[in-house]
């Protein structure tokens, strides 16, 4: 962590455009205020808030429309500029040995795997006679996945729910990762509903076979277009970041080398300024 001479922040060259540079500074103090009425549940609507509000205004560009990736390194990009402390500790419950493990670390040293997007942030190939386009999920879908998962905790909370609608409602949030995830670049409907519409209704019609092939293929495009922070995008958990592997405490003392990898939720709506 440096000290900062100003308010302004390094560039950031988008990791999913390496023609976009992303400008950022130091939240004010009213914009501090102002984020102190975020909701802390709808973390990824107050990440878009942030990220709009603390970017350059000459070189702003709507952060709902970055790859959910772009978003996170973005943030993470910030909060290492502006925190007097990059230390970080996290919990698990460990397989090997059932305790309560401790982990300490750098947040910087997360910064090590950054990489830029391999190609243009898309991928055609033909499935079931169409081509379909798989491209990273935005901001606009994180918000929305986000919502979906919210009112499965509010049902959870409310005693509606029972195993049956529990996994009715996963399912739901499967299809719609996999919605947010492509399109059918021969469909011209202008109308965005409507394409929303057929898109939902072309994947539905697929035989279970077909569904499950197609979610295979859309993933493995989704893996090839990894960028930013080595992360994993989970259509139930959100992005969590990979703090590489810890080693077994317990079972070390006994000689055995026993190994974990740890995905981390970097909660950004934890670490927005506020006042």
């Amino acid at each position: 962590m440096s000290d900062l001479v100003n308010s302004s922040i390094s560039p950031l060259t988008n990791p999913a455009n390496p023609d976009q540079q992303i400008r950022m500074r130091e939240a004010t103090c009213a914009e501090a205020m102002s984020f102190s009425g975020l909701n802390p549940l709808m973390e990824e609507a107050a990440l878009t808030e942030f990220l709009n509000k603390v970017q350059e205004s000459e070189h702003y560009s709507n952060a709902r429309f970055w790859t959910a990736q772009t978003r996170n390194v973005a943030f993470f990009w910030y909060a290492l500029h502006t925190m007097s402390d990059s230390g970080m500790s996290t919990e698990y419950t460990c397989e090997h040995c059932g305790e309560v493990h401790t982990l300490d670390f750098d947040l910087r040293s997360l910064a090590d795997n950054f990489q830029m997007i391999s190609g243009k942030p898309e991928r055609d190939f033909q499935f079931a006679g169409q081509t379909i386009r798989v491209k990273p999920l935005t901001g606009e879908a994180m918000e929305d996945l986000e919502q979906m998962r919210l009112k499965l905790q509010r049902d959870k909370k409310s005693n509606v729910l029972d195993n049956d609608y529990n996994r009715a409602e996963r399912a739901k949030i499967r299809l719609q990762f996999l919605l947010w995830a492509i399109d059918y670049p021969n469909d011209l409907t202008e109308d965005k509903a409507d394409r929303w519409q057929i898109k939902r209704n072309k994947v539905t019609e697929l035989s279970h076979t077909q569904y499950e092939k197609l979610k295979d293929q859309v993933y493995s495009a989704l893996g090839e277009m990894s960028h930013g922070l080595n992360a994993v995008l989970d259509d139930e958990d959100g992005l969590q970041l990979v703090a590489g592997m810890h080693v077994c405490p317990t079972r070390k003392k006994e000689g055995v080398t026993a190994t974990t990898q740890l995905h981390i939720p970097f909660r950004s709506v934890c670490r927005i300024p506020v006042v």
